[in-house]
């Protein structure tokens, strides 16, 4: 990226190197996209993600504020206070 002469012609950017811990990760996806209800099939993937697989954090990826607060609650209803977490950090 660094060395890209087409984004960087006249000066290379400094690369900073961040000393940190990395963490195993896993990647779940659907083999086919949900045109029609993307939230309901995202719902229904991370409930089987939380039933199937040991504690631990799951980060779906969505659009806006009211998709989160919809997905936060529709969590909070099927497993209770604290079983989704949004910080604006």
């Amino acid at each position: 990226f660094a060395n890209n002469p087409r984004l960087f012609t006249e000066h290379k950017p400094p690369v900073i190197n961040v000393q940190a811990r990395q963490f195993p990760v896993s990647v779940h996806f659907s083999r086919r996209t949900e045109l029609r209800n993307y939230m309901e099939a995202a719902f229904k993937k991370v409930c089987a993600i939380h039933r199937r697989l040991p504690m631990g954090g799951v980060l779906v990826f969505l659009t806006g504020q009211r998709e989160i607060e919809w997905m936060c609650k529709a969590l909070r209803d099927k497993f209770g206070t604290g079983a989704a977490v949004v910080t604006n950090d």
